[in-house]
């Protein structure tokens, strides 16, 4: 569990076989996941007849996410760089209908529980990191960071 190490239950590490963890002590308090569809997912056009249909394929029906915060130890940027492909283990929760759902993504060990006609679950992504931000306030001895990145 990450708790001991990054102050969440987020992870992050490289997905090559050394698996690197890319969030180093106290650089996740405060942490902050932005989820949104790309582009490809949004393919909706009307018909002659007025009706809207969706015209996206499901293989481009991905996620973009940005984690960020603003604490004492950013990630390595050296490290987090463009291009480099991850292993995110979320904290936020999906959901899916107990009875006839099944989940849409892996789910994180451990983290499927149940409630009402919902299970809940962690889902795992593997990602292509954008652009880092990183933010340094001298004074406040604050380091506020962001990593984009792409579901792949």
């Amino acid at each position: 569990m990450a708790l001991d190490t990054t102050g969440t239950i987020l992870t992050l590490r490289t997905v090559d076989i050394s698996a690197l963890p890319l969030l180093p002590l106290y650089s996740a308090r405060g942490l902050h996941e932005r989820m949104r569809y790309n582009d490809g997912a949004m393919a909706q056009d009307v018909t002659v007849n007025g009706e809207l249909v969706d015209l996206s394929l499901e293989r481009f029906r991905k996620l973009e996410i940005t984690i960020s915060a603003k604490d004492v130890r950013p990630p390595s940027i050296d490290v987090c760089r463009p291009g480099l492909k991850v292993l995110l283990e979320s904290s936020r929760l999906f959901s899916y209908p107990t009875l006839g759902g099944m989940p849409g993504r892996t789910p994180v060990s451990g983290s499927e529980f149940t409630e009402g006609d919902f299970t809940f679950y962690r889902p795992t992504f593997v990602c292509m990191l954008g652009n880092p931000s990183m933010d340094f306030d001298e004074w406040e001895a604050d380091d506020e960071w962001s990593l984009p990145m792409r579901e792949v």
